[in-house]
C-alpha cells in the first residue's frame, strides 16, 4: 500500500519501466487514406447524377414563376400599385407603373425576372388570343407588359405554357379575370 500523500505508479506503464500496450485506433495515414477515397466516390457520384430530366425542370420552372405571379399579385395590391410580366424568347422581367412608365422591380428579395434555361420555351395567350413574346413598345419607347397585375387584384386573363423542345412537358399557368391562379403540369412521358 502506498505512503499517505504518494502516489502510487505501480502498474501505469511509464514508472515502473513497462511500455504500454499499443492503443487500439486509427494512424492519420490510414485515416487519410479513407478520405480520399470518400472524396473520389462523392465525385463519381455527382458526376452520375447529371442534369436534371426536361419533366423535373419544366415542372420547377413553372412552379417558380407561378409563385412570382401570385407573390406579385399580392404585392400589387398591397402596395396599391400595378404590376406585370414582360415576356421574351430568353426569359421574363416583373415590372411596375411608376405613374409615368414601366420599371423593372427591384425594391424585394422575391426575383423580379428570370432566364429560361436553355431547352424550355414560353407560349401566351391573352383573353384567349395568342400574343406575341417580344413586349409591345409604346410611343415614348415603353415596353409594355404581356401580363397585368392590377392593384385591385383583377388581371388580364391569360394563359402561359412553359415547354421544353419537344413539348412533351408542359406546366399550364392560367390567370382568371378575378385574379385567380392556377397550375397544370402535363406530361406525355
Amino acid at each position: 500500500m502506498a505512503a499517505a500523500g504518494r502516489i502510487s505508479t505501480r502498474g501505469h506503464g511509464f514508472a515502473s519501466g513497462r511500455r504500454m500496450p499499443m492503443e487500439a485506433g486509427f494512424t492519420l495515414l490510414e485515416m487519410m487514406v479513407v478520405l480520399v477515397l470518400i472524396g473520389i466516390l462523392t465525385g463519381f457520384a455527382l458526376l452520375s447524377v447529371g442534369p436534371e430530366p426536361a419533366g423535373e425542370q419544366v415542372q420547377s420552372q413553372g412552379e417558380r414563376l407561378a409563385a412570382l405571379l401570385r407573390f406579385h399579385r399580392e404585392a400589387a395590391m398591397l402596395r396599391i400599385e400595378n404590376r406585370g410580366l414582360r415576356l421574351n424568347e430568353e426569359g421574363y422581367t416583373l415590372v411596375r407603373w411608376d405613374g409615368k412608365k414601366w420599371i423593372e422591380v427591384s425594391d424585394t428579395s422575391v426575383s423580379a425576372g428570370g432566364r429560361l434555361p436553355e431547352g424550355l420555351r414560353l407560349d401566351l395567350s391573352v383573353d384567349d388570343l395568342p400574343a406575341a413574346l417580344k413586349p409591345e413598345d409604346t410611343e415614348d419607347g415603353d415596353s409594355l407588359p404581356q401580363v397585368w397585375l392590377l392593384s385591385s387584384g383583377e388581371m388580364l386573363p391569360f394563359r402561359l405554357t412553359l415547354s421544353d423542345a419537344s413539348e412533351s412537358h408542359r406546366f399550364r399557368i392560367d390567370g382568371s379575370a378575378s385574379g385567380r391562379i392556377d397550375t397544370l403540369f402535363e406530361s406525355d412521358g
